[in-house]
């Protein structure tokens, strides 16, 4: 018994050497295991074994590979399908969140996306007026701009030179930084205290808009009591 086994494992060596010469075993390389009194051939591939004629998925996600009696694997070679869904790839069969934020999606066998709902109604509202996921409005400061995502207005963040009659969402109280260290105030509910080279004061929400697209008794859709306070430096106009 002792002497077959090393007559196997003599022969899978020179296998081994005779295949790696050209390169064949870089991706299934062959090992040796005791079969329970016997040596065998086996695959490894992506630190798994396979017995010879054992089938098992391509580490490319779409094709099968099968063990050979020599150790080596063969796979397919189809096409892998994907599924692109808000800038991410996925493999036909995964479920996934819809990219507009509500219902979930599924990457079909063709590489089409099935949602669950159509686009949904999420957006940015302030009382009455509200903005459509991916709109864009002006910065209270006067050059950052503000995006409507699914959890609100995300905005730029870039260091601006300070310009008081372009900063809508400002209200200047001190008009130099002098000024402002020997005055003191407080700001309304709602706004923030702000400093810059051109003085100081009180600013409110940066995604506040300039003007709400309401007036005063338009409607039950526009609260204006309840827009002025949120966005007390912004106007109402049609």
């Amino acid at each position: 018994m002792h002497t077959q086994a090393l007559r196997v494992l003599r022969f899978v060596s020179l296998a081994a050497l005779a295949l790696g010469g050209a390169g064949a075993l870089a991706a299934c390389p062959i090992s040796v295991t005791d079969g329970g009194g016997g040596a065998g051939v086996v695959c490894t591939v992506g630190g798994q074994t396979y017995e010879p004629g054992q089938s098992f998925p391509s580490p490319d996600g779409c094709n099968t590979c099968t063990c050979g009696d020599d150790g080596q694997a063969a796979c397919t070679l189809l096409g892998c399908v994907t599924c692109v869904h808000g800038g991410q790839t996925y493999q036909p069969g995964d479920v996934f969140p819809n990219a507009n934020g509500c219902g979930t999606c599924t990457c079909e066998p063709m590489g089409t996306v099935s949602c669950t709902a159509p686009a949904c109604s999420i957006g940015c509202e302030f009382g009455g007026p509200s903005f459509d996921l991916g709109d864009e409005v002006p910065a209270g400061d006067g050059c950052n701009t503000c995006t409507c995502a699914a959890d609100g207005f995300g905005c730029t963040k870039m260091a601006c030179a300070c310009n008081p009659g372009a900063e809508f969402g400002r209200d200047y109280v001190g008009n130099s930084p002098a000024e402002c260290a020997v005055i003191d105030f407080g700001c309304p509910p709602n706004t923030t205290y702000f400093g810059n080279d051109c003085g100081c004061g009180c600013e409110q929400a940066p995604w506040c808009p300039q003007y709400f697209g309401c007036m005063p008794g338009s409607g039950p859709g526009c609260d204006t009591a309840g827009l002025s306070e949120l966005c007390p430096y912004s106007g109402f106009a049609l």
